[in-house]
This record gives C-alpha cells, sequence and structure tokens, in this order.
C-alpha cells in the first residue's frame, strides 16, 4: 500500500499564549496572616514575594521559591512584646488548564520560619504549608493573583493545649510572567518543481535583439498568454502550464494525478513524507476549541477521499520515558476520537504513541521541546 504522508497545519497554535509558555513567573503579594485564636501573636499584616520556575517542571509541578515578611505584632500573653515573622518557603505549583480567563493553582512544599523576638513558646523551625489561589489575565503577561495559604508548624511549650501553630495567609497581588519562548512555527516545505525546459541559445546576428521572455518560461512575450508564470514550472506552447491537480507539477512530468492539495509532492507529483511539528501545550493532550474548525475540516476531506489513517503522537523529553510513551499515545487519541465524533468511522483510524523516542529537535531548549511534542498524520491508500 502506498502511504501518504500530510499535516494538519490547523493544530499547530493555539489562539492565546498559555502562561506555561513562560519560563517564570514572578509575584508580589499583600496580605494577612490569621493565627488560630490560642496562639499567642496577634495577626499581622504581611508581604510576600514568589518566584516560580516553569522552566523546570516535572509532570506539570513547577517550583517555587517564598518569602514572607509578617510585620511585628504583639504577643498576647506577654505585656510589652512583639515580634515579627520571616518565612522562607519551596513549593511545588500545579496550574490547571485555563478557564476563562484565569487559571486555578494548587500548591504545597515547607519552609523555616525565623521569629525576630521569641517569647511564649515561638521558635524558629520548619512548617508545612498547602495553599490554592487563582491567577486572573489582565495581559498577555500580567496577572491579579489571589491565594489562600494553610501553615502548621510544630510548638514545643508544655502550657500550650496544641502541639501545633496554625495559621491562615490571605494574600493578593500581581504575577508578572517572562523568559517568553515563542513556539516554533510550522516550516513548510515548498514543493519541488521540473525546471522549465532550456531555451535554445539564440544566435547572435548583427544587429537583431533576442525576442523578449519577461516570465523565462521558455515562450517569449509575443506568444506567451499566460504572463508571469512562476519560474521553474513545465507550460505548453501558449506559455500556460499544464497541472489538472495544481500541484505544482506539469501534467506530462506527473507520475501521481490527482494528488489532493492535503499532500506535498516532489518533483514526480507524488506526495511524500514530511515531518512537521504539530505543538501541544505542557504536559497536554487536549484540543482546544480554536484547533476544533481545522479537524472538522481534516474530516471533511476523508469523507470525500477513501484513505485510511495513522495518527502518531510524539512528545518531548520532560519527564520519565514511560509517562511520555502514554502522553504521545494520548494526544494520538483524542485527535481520532474528535475525528470519530466529527463521522470518521473508527475502523479508519490507528493511533501510536512513540513518547520521546523521535524528537526532530533538541531537547535542550523550550524552543525544541516545543517541536518535538508534534502529531503525524499518514494517509493510508486502502487499495
Amino acid at each position: 500500500m502506498k502511504k501518504l504522508s500530510i499535516l494538519l497545519s490547523a493544530l499547530l497554535l493555539q489562539g492565546v499564549v498559555h502562561a506555561n509558555d513562560y519560563d517564570y513567573e514572578l509575584s508580589g503579594l499583600l496580605g494577612a496572616n490569621f493565627s488560630e485564636p490560642s496562639f499567642s501573636i496577634e495577626n499581622q499584616l504581611l508581604l510576600g514575594a514568589e518566584m516560580q520556575f516553569n522552566n523546570l517542571s516535572f509532570a506539570g509541578i513547577a517550583p517555587e521559591l517564598s518569602l514572607l515578611y509578617s510585620f511585628p505584632s504583639d504577643y498576647r500573653r506577654v505585656a510589652g512584646e512583639d515580634t515579627s515573622l520571616m518565612r522562607l518557603g519551596v513549593n511545588g505549583v500545579y496550574d490547571f488548564e485555563k478557564m476563562n480567563s484565569a487559571i486555578p493553582f494548587l500548591k504545597a512544599g515547607l519552609g523555616y520560619q525565623f521569629v525576630d523576638n521569641e517569647q511564649d513558646g515561638n521558635t524558629d523551625g520548619v512548617f508545612l504549608d498547602l495553599g490554592v489561589g487563582a491567577k486572573i489575565d489582565i495581559m498577555e503577561n500580567l496577572a491579579f493573583k489571589l491565594e489562600g495559604l494553610y501553615l502548621v508548624k510544630y510548638r514545643n511549650e508544655q502550657h500550650y493545649e496544641s502541639k501545633a501553630d496554625n495559621n491562615f495567609l490571605a494574600m493578593a497581588g500581581l504575577t508578572y510572567r517572562f523568559g517568553y519562548n515563542a513556539p516554533a512555527k510550522i516550516v513548510e516545505e515548498e514543493k519541488s518543481v521540473i525546471p522549465a525546459a532550456t531555451m535554445a541559445a539564440p544566435v547572435a546576428v548583427a544587429a537583431v535583439a533576442a525576442p523578449k521572455d519577461s516570465d523565462n518560461d521558455g515562450v517569449i512575450d509575443a506568444n506567451d498568454k499566460c504572463a508571469n508564470t512562476p519560474a521553474g514550472l513545465s507550460v505548453n506552447s501558449d506559455g500556460c502550464m499544464l497541472d489538472n491537480d495544481n500541484d505544482g507539477v506539469a501534467n506530462s512530468k506527473d507520475e501521481c494525478p490527482n494528488t489532493h492539495s492535503w499532500a506535498t509532492v516532489n518533483s514526480a507529483g507524488c506526495a511524500v513524507k514530511m515531518s512537521v511539528n504539530i505543538l501541544y501545550p505542557f504536559d497536554s493532550d487536549s484540543i482546544s476549541d480554536a484547533q476544533r474548525p481545522k479537524v472538522t475540516e481534516f474530516a471533511t476531506f476523508l469523507k470525500k477521499e477513501p484513505y485510511n489513517v495513522e495518527i502518531i503522537g510524539h512528545a518531548d523529553s520532560s519527564g520519565p520515558a514511560a509517562y511520555n510513551k502514554k502522553l504521545s499515545l494520548k494526544r494520538a487519541e483524542s485527535l481520532s476520537q474528535a475525528l470519530i465524533s466529527d463521522g470518521i468511522e473508527a475502523d479508519r483510524l490507528s493511533t501510536i504513541g512513540k513518547g520521546e523516542e523521535d524528537p526532530i529537535a533538541t531537547n535542550e531548549t523550550e524552543e525544541g521541546r516545543s517541536e518535538n511534542r508534534r502529531i503525524e498524520i499518514m494517509l493510508i491508500d486502502p487499495k
């Protein structure tokens, strides 16, 4: 069976920039530290700074460094004493899919608390935290951030009714995204063409100018009925190209007539394999609403043509190879299901997940990894 390789250019670029396309997110926050009622420090105002490293994410979880400063507040049980708190934390942040203009997130981690004035059992020590929040887009690389964070710290103080200090932090501020690496654009391979017939060298005749051929198609302007024919195409005696299937190859040289416009052809007019980037968001197999019309367009093509389809999913090298293998198969299956929902018979479709096995670019850069998150579409002639 003859295999025809094509590309679905519609699935390449999403309509909006995703937060995870930026390497870094820097947040400045203002809020309040609410202590449990029996905690010996009054509630405090706080300032915070958080730095999220999307370029170091693993399985969708990005590391984050945080610095939280609580302004001095009175001790409840020690007259005339107050203290400030400084907390340094390391968290893992998981960003969910965007809902309208908001990106919900979960985070968890640990850190170390520094107490400026240790009183009433309040000492330096390690804490654990768990948080939720959302980043609401203001513009492409700026968002409004809301965050709630629960902190718990061991307290070794015999008169205290609990062995844990519990705090809830409510914060709001701005997130600035930077270090954006634009996904690599699709580079379409130009169609190969048959060189124009070599025009015989004119015989030099004294005082006689050679006939003019403005478009260099081998037919002089006086006889050319198709002016400005693209260079390199075969033409007839009237200077017009003979190409019934519009593949850029003249009929007389076309070994594969009636090639469909979805295919890219070689100099003989036959489809050739092309490895083309079909980009996906990091750690995702979903097809966006912006991509759906093009999937439907491809389904319409398959309803008119008898080809079977082999869908091959690929992934970059981020994360374990076994995980990437499953993710690439899910990407292929998501396109298969989309085609089935548009009326294509399931027995005409097959899927393969190759994971990170066949990269077409380096996995050392975000641009290269974006190119490797792709799908290849093969049309198979059932004859």
